[in-house]
Parts: C-alpha cells; structure tokens; sequence
C-alpha cells in the first residue's frame, strides 16, 4: 500500500539535517523509496538531485493521510526547532498564525502596500499564479483558516458601502440585467458596423 511519509534527510559529513513530508507520492504511485531521492529531492533549497547522495535517507513513518503525515512533520520540526544542524527554516502552527518566522514589522509592511498601490500585476504574473494552483486542492482546515483571515477589517470591502444595485427590488434587478444585456448588444452592433448580416 503507498501512503503519505515523512522522512528525515543527514548530511553524511556535517550532520546537519532536514525534516520533511510528501504525499503527491500517493498520486504518483511510487513507494515513499521509490519517490525520495529517486524523483523527488525534498523541498529545501540545499538539497538537489546533484547532492542527494552527501545525505542519509531515513523514511520515519508513513501515515493513511496526508493531514497526519503533515501534522507529524511539524510536531517534529517544532521538537528539533532549537537545534543548529536543523535545515528547516520554518514551520506552520495551529491556527491562522501559522508562520513560525517572525514575517515583516508593521513598518515594513505599510511600506511594501505603499509601494504597490495604482500597480498592475502583468500577464505573464497571472499566467504564473493560475499555473502554480492547477490541480491544487485546500484541506477543510485550509478553507477555515483564508476564510478566517479575510473577516471583519481585515476584508477589503469592510467599511465600503453596498453597490447600489444590490439594494435593488428583484423585480428592480432583472431590468438592470435587462438593460445592461441592452447595452452589450448595441456596443456589439456598433463595433461589427454597417453591411449585410447573415441569419
């Protein structure tokens, strides 16, 4: 049976170490020995295919759900926080706090949104984004925890008032649609010109 693992990676000469988890092994049908080291190098950016052989490998366990590999990963990197040799350089806490690095002050952050107001993020940005979130699923505590993060002030329509069309009447509402539909076609009308049309 091919579960979710963690896995724990020793560099065979300075004994420094990394902590990690993998459950696209599932996906992919390969046995956690079959998948570390072989097709995947961990997510560390120390470790590659072209020093995978400097690091003892040692598959720690192996659990029936990814949620449980996970959540054992971190309970080990949060163990092995305090130690030199550990590689990791973050890890998650329970809850909507769940960066262990102490992320930007509050100067720091007024700055970079002050810098990015009135800009525009490019294609090829949004081409970027749309790609790394293809076929990407969100664990219900995942969900939870985004919807969490944008209540109350932290929405960017807190405070905002309603568009108007929303206190619209039902009956007030489908004309609006009505009339926007309308316009749509007589914008399309305008654009194709004057000629003959074929029905």
């Amino acid at each position: 049976m091919i579960l979710p693992y963690v896995y724990r990676l020793t560099h065979k000469l300075t004994n420094h170490f990394y902590i990690g988890y993998r459950c696209k092994n599932v996906y992919l049908n390969k046995s956690s020995k079959d998948d570390l080291g072989v097709v995947y190098f961990t997510s560390s950016k120390l470790i590659n295919s072209k020093n995978i052989n400097d690091y003892d490998i040692e598959i720690i366990a192996e659990f029936y759900t990814s949620n449980d590999a996970y959540d054992f990963e971190q309970e080990l990197i949060r163990e092995y926080w305090d130690n030199p040799l550990l590689i990791n350089d973050h890890y998650h806490r329970d809850g909507v706090g769940r960066w262990k690095n102490p992320g930007h002050t509050t100067q720091t952050r007024e700055k970079i949104r002050l810098a990015r107001v009135g800009q525009k993020r490019s294609a090829v940005s949004i081409a970027k984004q749309k790609r790394s979130s293809e076929g990407r699923t969100l664990t219900e505590t995942h969900k939870r925890n985004l919807a969490i993060s944008k209540m109350g002030d932290r929405n960017p329509m807190f405070g905002k008032p309603a568009h108007n069309r929303l206190q619209l009447s039902a009956e007030e509402l489908v004309q609006h649609k009505k009339n926007l539909n309308h316009q749509k076609y007589l914008r399309r009308m305008e654009r194709r010109g004057p000629g003959p049309r074929s029905f």
